[in-house]
């Protein structure tokens, strides 16, 4: 079986934009912040590269084999809100495609007790943000709980275990090969992709080795049989998983954010955010913290055990 995979580092999230503070009890408060969405300028930015990805989509021939079809492909994303947010953005609103959730694609980290920027929201509710910020939309039918498939932290092995016996979560194109665009995350894509296996090393990714904000790589890949094998078998002697292929796309990211600007106010509002944010998208009072001082109080004397 033949897989043709795109993986999409999601956009701009409030917990990205909450890393960038200088103060480092701001710096350290997007920990807490549980499922944070794309903020305003990643929704915007998401918006915009959705044509720069379509174009790329396009020409795509990443190891000399037949183009991805950009038809013939399922939308997909993690658990978590930020990727079904981009993932809605960047294609499926223009595609008219449902967003499929994907197993052991979040981010590292995932559902920890202390830090739970990683940490997602019940399903039910991520439909009512969904709502609250895109009220034209049909949450249901965009969100299908049949095919939603969220379990544990992420670990590509197990990915790849779930595929074969999970045929329908991917489109089969004419040709016979299985396809798919799915948004991720930065840590969970550079331990499933490291940076030696790049079919077209560029002299550096971004920031450590890691995608930027709604950057994509490729990952051609077959599967062999597996009932009667506990792990999928790798086949064929060509360019494929664990080889991966980047698209280097930064300056053209430059002539879209030029369009954009600087603004990266988020769209929650959170005790911990303040200024960071403005009131677009409602609260979610049953999990705000109740002050900085008592966070910070529990956090230092879990640093001090």
């Amino acid at each position: 079986m033949r897989f043709e995979l795109i993986f999409i580092r999601h956009g701009e999230s409030c917990a990205n934009v909450l890393m960038k503070q200088k103060k480092w009890e701001k710096k350290i408060s997007h920990k807490f912040y549980i499922d944070p969405e794309l903020s305003t300028r990643g929704r915007l930015l998401s918006e915009l590269k959705s044509h720069l990805f379509t174009k790329y989509l396009q020409d795509l021939d990443p190891f000399g084999k037949s183009p991805l079809n950009t038809d013939q492909f399922t939308l997909g994303a993690s658990e978590l809100f930020r990727a079904q947010e981009t993932a809605y953005l960047m294609v499926g609103r223009n595609k008219e495609k449902p967003i499929y959730v994907f197993p052991f694609l979040g981010e590292r980290g995932f559902g920890g007790k202390v830090f739970r920027d990683n940490t997602s929201l019940p399903k039910p509710e991520q439909k009512k943000v969904f709502q609250q910020r895109y009220p034209q939309m049909d949450v249901d039918s965009l969100l299908p709980d049949e095919k939603d498939a969220r379990a544990g932290p992420p670990k590509f092995e197990k990915f790849l275990e779930w595929i074969p016996k999970h045929l329908d979560y991917f489109q089969k194109g004419e040709d016979g090969v299985y396809r798919a665009v799915i948004v991720s995350h930065s840590n969970s894509l550079k331990d499933a992709f490291p940076f030696d296996d790049c079919v077209n090393p560029p002299a550096s990714l971004p920031h450590d080795d890691k995608l930027d904000n709604n950057d994509f790589l490729v990952s051609i890949f077959e599967l062999g049989p597996t009932e009667n094998t506990k792990n999928p078998q790798y086949l064929v002697p060509e360019a494929v998983y664990p080889k991966w292929y980047y698209f280097d796309t930064r300056e053209d990211n430059t002539k879209v954010e030029q369009k954009c600007g600087k603004d990266e106010m988020c769209s929650r509002k959170n005790v911990m955010i303040e200024s960071s944010c403005s009131m677009e998208g409602g609260k979610r009072k049953t999990h705000r913290r109740k002050s900085r001082s008592s966070t910070l109080r529990r956090l230092s004397k879990k640093i001090r055990r």
